[in-house]
């Protein structure tokens, strides 16, 4: 949804997907059926109870939560969102998403400026995949405890600097469109300024 030639990568993705789908091991497949019987996977059983856990720490403190490494000695959190609700409450989970949230709404703002600027067609297309990558780090992490992975902040980090530069380039292309203006602007054909006048004398 992201790329320009959307119906070219579809039409790459679909074969790409059924050569990997042929190719892939027996044990994934085995593994892909337990979501049938998640009652009877030990795995799944875990994330549910560290995610009623989160819930149950919450619960006891919704403003600060249970603090950082809340869940050591007990199990992994598994999950982003459950992650940061645990050790810092509801408080912290609504600073996190809103986080995400902005620094979506920042690639929007920076590929909306590039559409109108051709100077800038590489910003909106690093604006473009940086929130591919949100959206991978987003899903993935719903299962995942990486609440503190680097490189998320990293692509919060590079979509602000992205921004800057943007801005900057709006900036000084307004700049210089003035400047080109000045330099065309009409003649004033109006009759020009004598001075005053002098009074009038009767020579007699």
């Amino acid at each position: 949804m992201k790329v320009r030639n959307r119906l070219n990568l579809f039409l790459i993705t679909v074969p790409v997907v059924l050569i990997v789908l042929s190719v892939m091991p027996e044990e994934w497949f085995n593994r892909m059926h337990t979501i049938e019987t998640y009652e009877e996977d030990a795995s799944a059983q875990g994330r549910f109870q560290a995610w009623n856990f989160a819930m149950n720490v919450a619960s006891e403190r919704p403003l600060v939560g249970g603090g950082f490494e809340v869940f050591r000695g007990r199990t992994d959190a598994h999950s982003i969102y459950f992650e940061v609700l645990g050790e810092h409450g509801y408080v912290g989970l609504l600073l996190f998403l809103w986080l995400g949230f902005a620094t979506w709404r920042t690639g929007t703002l920076i590929i909306s400026k590039a559409a109108v600027s051709p100077d800038l067609k590489w910003a909106g297309d690093l604006a473009r995949m940086l929130q591919v990558s949100m959206v991978g780090y987003a899903s993935s992490g719903a299962f995942l405890g990486l609440a503190y992975f680097d490189l998320y902040y990293h692509i919060v980090a590079l979509m602000i600097m992205l921004r800057v530069i943007a801005e900057r380039h709006s900036v000084e292309s307004s700049s210089a469109a003035q400047v080109s203006l000045k330099d065309h602007v009409a003649p004033d054909y109006r009759k020009p300024h004598r001075g005053p006048r002098r009074p009038y004398s009767n020579p007699s």
